[in-house]
């Protein structure tokens, strides 16, 4: 089976620092895979790279069938592959109804009606599968 995030010999460096050295990594549909690893060990990074923010050295990183290495983040968003960061804020100024107000249009099953009553949509983007970790 093909795997919807495949990352294949992705490179990062930083003032001549290797951070990513040929990472190799899959992802299946449905399935959750973790990363795990000390501080300092390019998970941020590998993050940063995969979703845009920063372009990698070498490798490739194909989503979905499409090599997306090198796109901006707005691509990479658009296409269907989005991340979330560590440091999760709000904005300190507006009530947890106008929080909720702030979905992704163009996301099914993301808007305030079915954020608050649920929908199909979302319903059938859960999924509960075996844990399914392919780290090299």
């Amino acid at each position: 089976m093909t795997p919807l995030l495949a990352i294949k010999n992705l490179r990062r460096a930083f003032y001549g620092l290797e951070v990513l050295r040929g990472v190799d990594m899959a992802v299946q549909a449905g399935g959750i895979t973790g990363l795990i690893g000390p501080n300092g060990a390019g998970k941020t990074t590998l993050f940063n790279v995969v979703s845009g923010l920063v372009p990698p050295d070498a490798g490739s990183i194909r989503f979905d069938g499409r090599e997306i290495a090198g796109r901006a983040p707005d691509v990479v968003s658009r296409a269907g592959l989005v991340r979330t960061f560590q440091v999760a804020r709000g904005f300190p100024k507006l009530s947890v109804f106008q929080h909720l107000m702030l979905y992704g249009r163009d996301q099914p099953g993301e808007s305030l009606w079915q954020a608050i009553v649920g929908s199909r949509a979302a319903r059938e983007r859960v999924h509960y599968p075996d844990v399914d970790l392919h780290l090299q």
